[in-house]
């Protein structure tokens, strides 16, 4: 049941996590204000809401510690989903969105020390399909494995659907390539070598159409390909390398962090830039923003600090515009906010989770 899995054992494959992503896919039932899943009801970081910035600022509804982690929220009608660490135990939680309280719960062992500060804990995300978890390469209703796209280490981003002549394929960012596979039988469909130096291809694809962006840390950088011509990119450059924050497409932008945040992999200055799609030229680049998760609300960018700080950008290429800023959190935070149903919801590395109502137009 988990959209995003950054840590898995050596002997996992890649199918591991194909089918979280086709999970979602299949969400009926699931409204349009809803956010199902990792980077919500389509993958790719955007909500179609209208959003306000309220004058005196994101009001807080409620505030609860899950444990230890980086596990984003899900939300579908009246429940929100996450994961913590406690105790070396990993804990589900469904959630109350009007109060915070704990419906229920699901707790496994899982004694998780990366060894790394602030690294520990689950960083997957729960996956809601047709009112009912569902996840890993397995079938929705009876949990029989479908298909495996072959042996190895899984790597660290989500699969992304894309649709491509009508049928359905998956977009996989593992440790060492880009892979595009087809949804019914796990059969590659074309692939490029992406060789970071270390494995940690970790943001997930951006996918318009049959063109896919990718970008990993350490000054890596991204490119795009067309993944129904050639393995060679249409463009490549460095002015994009994201550790693991996943860029957000509008209106042919990308927008999204660069730079490294990590004791362990190695820290480099860090921003908030803005590409064209077209052509991979940076447009504009905000350093006061620092290392942070972007998702896009209502034509608009919703940025979350490493400190806390919640901001509001206008996604314009000319210039880099606030809108609106308030710390709605404090300590670090490394995941990416959610949005859904006027309500915003982010967490910490210590696991605190907080819900905070904007205004609507």
């Amino acid at each position: 049941m988990n959209s995003r899995a950054i840590r898995r054992p050596a002997n996992s494959s890649s199918a591991t996590f194909l089918a979280l992503a086709l999970a979602a896919t299949a969400s009926a039932g699931v409204l349009a204000a809803d956010w199902p899943a990792f980077r919500g009801p389509r993958h790719d970081g955007i909500s179609t809401e209208r959003i306000t910035w309220p004058k005196s600022g994101p009001k807080e509804k409620w505030k609860i510690n899950v444990g230890i982690g980086h596990s984003a929220v899900s939300v579908v009608g009246n429940r929100a989903y996450t994961m913590g660490n406690a105790n070396g135990t990993d804990t589900v939680f469904g959630i109350d969105v009007e109060t915070g309280t704990v419906v229920w719960t699901h707790s496994y062992p899982c004694n998780e020390k990366v060894g790394i500060k602030d690294y520990d804990g689950p960083f997957a995300t729960p996956t809601v399909a047709n009112g009912s978890s569902g996840g890993m390469a397995l079938d929705l209703k009876t949990g029989k494995p479908l298909w495996k796209s072959g042996a190895g280490s899984g790597g660290h981003a989500t699969p992304v659907p894309m649709r491509i002549g009508g049928k359905t394929y998956v977009a996989i960012h593992g440790p060492r390539t880009l892979t595009i596979v087809d949804a019914r039988d796990g059969k590659p469909f074309w692939t490029t070598e992406r060789r970071q130096p270390i494995g940690v291809n970790a943001p997930d694809p951006v996918v318009d159409g049959t063109r896919v962006f990718v970008t990993a840390g350490r000054a890596f950088g991204g490119a795009l390909f067309d993944v129904t011509g050639a393995t060679t990119p249409i463009w490549e450059q460095v002015g994009l390398s994201s550790h693991w924050h996943t860029s957000v497409l509008v209106n042919g932008f990308l927008y999204g962090p660069d730079g490294n945040n990590s004791e362990g992999a190695g820290r480099s200055p860090t921003s908030l830039r803005s590409l064209d799609w077209k052509t991979g030229e940076i447009k504009w680049t905000e350093p006061k923003l620092g290392f942070n998760g972007v998702i896009a609300v209502g034509g608009n960018l919703l940025v979350l600090t490493e400190t806390g700080d919640l901001v509001l950008v206008e996604a314009s290429p000319v210039a880099y515009t606030e809108l609106g800023s308030a710390r709605v959190i404090e300590g670090r935070v490394f995941t990416a906010p959610s949005y859904a149903n006027g309500r915003v919801y982010a967490r910490n590395t210590k696991g605190d989770v907080v819900c905070l109502e904007l205004a609507a137009r």
